[in-house]
């Protein structure tokens, strides 16, 4: 995956969780029933949430909800989804932060000159 790519499918926080499910890092509909035995759950928007994303029970009065990291790989870290990624594509190609820039600058120079 080239950086311009990664950027692409790290832009928004929703883009962001797209291409976690689609890697399987993030379900698309957890698998555990809530404290009330079901397992009707939806993803909803939050703003008390980390993240900004929590999973909630859809059936008729439960309220109950869970953060969308419950049970993946990003459970327990209390990093940005975003930055696990960024640190996950970056640090094996031993890539800093200038070496970024560089990179991202003579790309949009090169997509200019074709």
């Amino acid at each position: 995956m080239a950086v311009r790519e990664c950027h692409t499918c790290t832009d928004t926080l929703e883009s962001i969780i797209w291409f976690c499910q689609t890697l399987g890092l993030l379900p698309y509909n957890p698998i555990t029933k809530c404290s009330n035995g079901h397992n009707n759950w939806c993803m909803g928007q939050s703003s008390r949430a980390n993240g900004k994303y929590k999973w909630r029970c859809r059936e008729k009065d439960c309220k109950l909800t869970r953060s969308i990291r419950d049970g993946t790989f990003f459970s327990g870290s209390k990093l940005e989804i975003q930055q696990v990624l960024d640190l996950m594509f970056y640090w094996p190609q031993g890539v800093d932060t200038h070496d970024l820039i560089l990179m991202t600058f003579f790309d949009d120079i090169a997509n200019l000159l074709v």
